[in-house]
Order: structure tokens, then sequence, then C-alpha cells
């Protein structure tokens, strides 16, 4: 399976574990992120308009130096699933996403007529960040999650969109339960279980395959045996249709 991301960091995270995530769970992916940190819907929008070379090109969780415009990504391989998402602060408020996202999908399905539209929710920032939740009007981790959520859904439902990759929900599930998924700055995932729970939420999603069990323990930082448990019983919860 190929996959592109029309990105941020969000999905640099989200990428970061998922080539060897889906290897260890013996399905083979080439995996492509478009970063530009902080990407909102409205600057992707004006980069595909203007045919901007803005995107640092990340190669299967890997950072190269070239840049590429959106059309140049697109053209690069017959991809089998493109993703797209807001801005992390924006994804809680539905009027960030109109008329964006549609005029995205419309070009993404010219282009790579084939390819399955996948939306990648965000999730939730962490305690620390609560002053950036209030002037969104969330007053905890848990209200901006389930926000999110209920934003995408809304989403999915309006663009007719194929697939939702709902990595809120998963880190809503581990952190209610205490886990620590969060990176220290309160915004982007961690960079043991966090990034590992998002690799394991879309290799199920994609593939429909149970994750319990993955084999996969080239973390960045450690994770215990307790959080990896944790992420697989979050995952395999997950209900695909």
């Amino acid at each position: 399976m190929k996959i592109l991301s029309i990105g941020n960091s969000f999905s640099e995270d989200a990428q970061a574990y998922l080539k060897g995530v889906c290897d260890a769970a013996g399905v083979d992916i080439y995996n492509v992120n478009l970063y530009v940190g902080g990407c909102t819907l409205l600057r992707h929008y004006n980069n595909m308009t203007r045919d901007i070379p803005e995107y640092r090109l990340d190669i299967c969780g890997v950072a190269t130096d070239r840049y590429v415009t959106i059309r140049e990504a697109l053209g690069m391989e017959e991809w089998d699933v493109v993703t797209l998402q807001e801005a992390s602060v924006r994804s809680a408020e539905i009027c960030h996403f109109e008329p964006y996202i549609y005029e995205l999908i419309k070009y993404v399905r010219e282009l790579c007529p084939r390819a399955k539209i996948a939306l990648h929710q965000t999730w939730g920032y962490g305690e620390k960040l609560l002053h950036r939740m209030k002037h969104i009007g969330c007053y905890s981790t848990e209200e901006m999650c389930q926000r999110v959520g209920e934003v995408y859904r809304e989403v999915m439902r309006r663009t007719g969109a194929d697939i939702l990759i709902p990595t809120g929900q998963v880190f809503s599930e581990l952190y209610s339960k205490g886990y620590t998924v969060h990176h220290e700055d309160g915004q982007h995932s961690g960079r043991g279980l966090g990034r590992y729970a998002l690799a394991l939420c879309w290799c199920r999603v994609l593939f429909g395959i149970n994750m319990t069990g993955n084999g996969f323990r080239d973390f960045e930082v450690p994770v215990t045996d307790e959080e990896i448990w944790a992420a697989w019983e979050a995952v395999d919860k997950l209900s695909i249709s």
C-alpha cells in the first residue's frame, strides 16, 4: 500500500513508526509525508493553487532534503491512500475546514482518481496547554478530544471521504487511563507510546487487522510492556467498518 499525507507535524508523528509497525504486522507499505510545521488547510489550499514547493518530503518516517509541490507529490506514485487533516488548534471548529477541504479533496481525486481519501483525526492537547484550549472553548483534554472527534466525523459526512483514522480517539482512551501520550510540549505525540499508538491505529484502520502482539520495538524513547499492552487494547477496541 502506498500512502501519502498532505499534512504537518501531526502526520509526521503518525508516520514516524508506521513503516516499522506495518512491517512487524506483515503488511507492506510505502509512506510519504508532506511536511510543513503547523500547516493549515488554508495554507495547503494556497500552496496547491499557487504550486508552491514548500513541502519537505519525508519518506517512511525519515526526513529528506527535498522540497516539492502538492502536484509533484501526487504524481510521484500511484497512491492508494491520501490523507488530509486540519492543523491541531483549528480542528475543534468545523468552520476552518470549509471550503478548503472540499477543494483539496477535489484536486486529489482529479490527479489520483484511484486513491482513497482518508481524514487523519488529530487529538486534544495535554493539560499544560489548557490556556490554548480555552481559546477554542475547550476546558480539558477530554473535551478537546471529544470536540475534535465530532468535527472530523461531520467533515467525513459532508465530504464523502472514504476513511477516518481516529487517532484522537485512541489518544483519549490512553490519556483517560493515566498514560502519557503527549510530548513534553503538551501538543505533539510522545516519541514512545504516543507515536506507537498512532502507528498502530493507522495500521489497524488501513488494513483491518488486530494489532495485539505487534512486535515493533524500535522506539526513540523507552516504552514499557504495560504501555504496549494498553496501546494494543485501545487500538483493537476500534470499530472498523
